[in-house]
C-alpha cells in the first residue's frame, strides 16, 4: 500500500478511483475540494440558500466522490483555497481587488497588470471555455518572472507549481489530476527530449479536447490520452521557436524593477492575502460560473489581429452581460493592439516594413502588374544600410518575394506584392495604418500603375514643384532655398556628372559628392543620410545614380 493509501480512511480504499477535486451535483450544486485545518474536504455550493457547506464526501448518479488526499497539497506543489467566502464583490470590484494584490507584489506594465487580472478571474471558470491562451513573462534572470508566477499564479485557480519536476511525465498527471493553473518554468527543462514534451503540453493544452497522446513505458499496444486543457502561466528566458505556440502567449517583457515599495520576499503577510482572495474567487466561481458561455464570435472592434480576437473571446465571456466592463475592455484591447504593433516596428522586419510603406506610400513608387517596383537596394537606403541578406530573409518571413523583371528601362529583381497585401502587412507593423479605415483611400493617394517593361523615368523638370515643401522648410530654417530655384530657372545649367540638377540643393550636393567616387560601388547610405530626405530627393537621387 502506498503512502497516499496510508492517509486515507479505510472507506476510501474501495473508492479511490472516485476522488476527485471537483463535482457538478446538478441543479447548480457544485462541490469544490478545499482544504481546511489541514484537512482536504468539499466545500458545497447551495443557489437555492446561497449558503456553503463543508463535507467529506457527496454523492451524485448513484456514486460516491471524496477530496483528492495527496501530498501534493501538503508540499505545496497544488494550493488549495481554504474556503469560500461569505459575501461575493462584483466583478468589477473583484478585478479591481486583483489589480490592487498584483501591484503590490509585481511590477509590471499597466496593461499588462489589467490583462492579468483578467487572467485569474478567467482561470476560476476555465472548465466552461473551449479555448484559453497563456500568460507569459519573458526575460532575463532577476526580471521578476518567477515573482509575477508566483503572485498571478497564486490567485489562480488551483495553481500547480512544477519547476521542480523532473520531467515530463509528472505534469501529465498532474494537470489531469487536478485540473488547475499550470505554473510553469520552461528554461527548468534543458534535455531536448523533455523540452519538446512540454512543448507539446503547452501546443495542445490551450484548446479542450486536445490529448496528448502516449505509450505506455512497459506496454507499447496500450495508450494513454492526457488531458492537458487549462490556464498556464509560463516565465522564460526567450521566445518560443514554435511561431503556433508563439501566437498562444500573452506576453510581458520583464526589467528589473525599480520600485522600493514591492516586498523583497513573499512571507507570511502574502499567503495570508493569497487566502483571502482565494476565497473570495471561490465564492464569485460558485455565484458565477453558470452565467459564464464561450461566445463563437464577437465583436470587439476594428483592426485586432486574429491571434489577439482569438484570445479576448475567452476574455469577454466574463463581460456578456457587463455592458460597461465590455466597453472598458474593448478600450484595454486597442491600446493593447497599439503597443504590440509599437514593440513589432522596431524589429528587423519592421524596419523593412516601414522602408517599403515610405517608398509605396510617400515616394509614391511605380507599380507593375506585379507589384510595387521596389528593389532590395532601395529598401536597403530607407533601412539605415541592412544588407541585401538580411532584407531577404525579412521578405521571406513577410511571405513577400521579388523576382527578376524589366522596367524604367533596366533588369532588376523587383518586389512582388498586391496592394491588399501590403495593407495588411503594414497595418501589422506601422501604427498609423493600424487606424485606417478605407484602404481604397489609401490605394488612391499610392504611386501609378504602369505595365511591365516600358515604365518611365519620372522626369527631372517634375521634381521641381514637389521640392516646393522641402524649400519651404529650409527657409523657416534659414536656408536660402534661391540656389535651388536659380539653377531651376537656369536650364544650361548642369550638376557635376552632365545632367540636368534637380533644384534641390540637398540632392545635388549628394550627387557632387557621389561624383567623386563614381568608380566605386555606389554607397549603401550615401553621405547627406538619403533616408532622412524629403521623397522627392530619394526619387532624384534613384534616377541620377540609378
Amino acid at each position: 500500500m502506498s503512502n497516499n493509501d496510508d492517509k486515507l480512511p479505510p472507506k476510501h480504499h474501495e473508492k479511490k478511483a472516485l476522488q476527485a477535486p471537483f463535482v457538478d451535483l446538478g441543479g447548480g450544486v457544485l462541490a469544490e475540494e478545499v482544504y481546511r485545518n489541514g484537512t482536504a474536504v468539499f466545500a458545497v455550493w447551495h443557489p437555492d440558500t446561497q449558503t456553503v457547506t463543508y463535507e467529506d464526501q457527496v454523492c451524485v448518479g448513484g456514486k460516491v466522490f471524496y477530496p483528492r488526499q495527496d501530498e501534493a497539497i501538503e508540499k505545496e506543489t497544488v494550493i488549495l483555497a481554504t474556503g469560500a467566502a461569505l459575501n461575493c464583490p462584483t466583478t468589477e470590484e473583484l478585478i479591481d481587488k486583483i489589480k490592487t494584490t498584483i501591484h503590490k507584489y509585481v511590477d509590471v506594465s499597466p496593461e499588462f497588470e489589467e490583462f492579468a487580472a483578467w487572467y485569474v478571474l478567467l482561470s476560476w471558470v476555465h472548465d466552461m471555455l473551449n479555448t484559453l491562451e497563456y500568460l507569459r513573462a519573458l526575460g532575463d534572470y532577476g526580471t521578476g518572472k518567477t515573482r509575477l508566477e508566483d503572485v498571478v499564479g497564486g490567485l489562480c485557480y488551483r495553481p500547480i507549481f512544477v519547476s521542480g519536476a523532473t520531467g515530463a511525465a509528472p505534469i501529465f498527471r498532474l494537470i489531469e489530476q487536478w485540473k488547475g493553473t499550470l505554473i510553469i518554468d520552461e528554461s527548468d527543462f534543458t534535455d531536448s527530449t523533455e523540452h519538446a514534451l512540454i512543448i507539446k503540453i503547452l501546443n495542445m493544452g490551450f484548446e479542450k479536447g486536445k490529448n496528448v497522446i502516449r505509450c505506455d513505458s512497459e506496454n507499447y499496444d496500450r495508450l494513454h490520452h492526457h488531458g492537458v486543457f487549462g490556464p498556464k502561466i509560463i516565465a522564460s528566458r526567450r521566445t518560443f521557436d514554435d511561431q503556433a505556440l508563439e501566437s498562444r502567449c500573452l506576453t510581458e517583457t520583464m526589467t528589473p524593477t525599480l520600485r522600493t515599495d514591492i516586498p523583497v520576499v513573499l512571507g507570511k503577510s502574502w499567503e495570508k492575502e493569497r487566502a483571502e482572495m482565494q476565497e473570495l474567487l471561490m465564492a464569485w466561481r460558485f455565484r458565477h460560473r453558470a452565467e459564464i458561455e464561450q461566445p463563437e464570435s464577437i465583436e470587439l472592434g476594428q483592426g485586432l489581429e486574429p491571434r489577439l480576437r482569438q484570445a479576448s473571446i475567452a476574455f469577454a465571456a466574463l463581460f456578456l452581460k457587463s455592458e460597461g466592463t465590455m466597453t472598458r475592455f474593448k478600450e484595454f484591447l486597442r491600446n493593447y493592439q497599439r503597443d504590440l504593433i509599437e514593440q513589432r516596428s522596431t524589429c528587423v522586419d519592421g524596419i523593412v516594413v516601414k522602408a517599403i510603406h515610405d517608398l509605396v506610400v510617400e515616394d509614391k513608387e511605380q507599380w507593375d502588374n506585379e507589384g510595387p517596383l521596389i528593389t532590395s537596394s532601395d529598401i536597403s537606403m530607407l533601412s539605415g544600410g541592412e544588407s541585401d541578406r538580411t532584407i531577404g530573409k525579412s521578405l521571406r518571413s513577410l511571405k513577400l518575394a521579388s523576382r527578376q523583371r524589366r522596367a524604367n528601362n533596366k533588369n532588376a529583381k523587383y518586389l512582388v506584392a498586391n496592394k491588399e497585401g501590403l495593407c495588411r502587412i503594414f497595418r501589422r507593423y506601422i501604427l498609423d495604418c493600424f487606424d485606417c479605415i478605407d484602404c481604397l483611400e489609401c490605394y488612391a493617394a499610392w504611386g501609378p500603375v504602369a505595365e511591365a517593361g516600358v515604365a518611365a523615368n519620372v522626369p527631372i523638370s517634375t521634381i521641381h514643384d514637389e521640392t516646393n515643401e522641402t524649400n519651404e522648410t529650409e527657409k523657416v530654417n534659414g536656408t536660402d532655398p534661391q540656389p535651388q530655384a536659380a539653377a531651376s530657372r537656369n536650364p544650361s545649367a548642369t550638376s557635376p556628372s552632365g545632367k540636368k540638377p534637380t533644384g534641390n540643393l540637398q540632392i545635388d550636393t549628394a550627387w557632387s559628392e557621389y561624383q567623386g567616387t563614381a568608380k566605386k560601388p555606389r554607397p549603401r547610405v550615401p553621405e547627406g543620410e538619403l533616408k532622412h530626405m524629403s521623397p522627392a530627393a530619394r526619387r532624384a537621387w534613384k534616377q541620377l545614380a540609378g
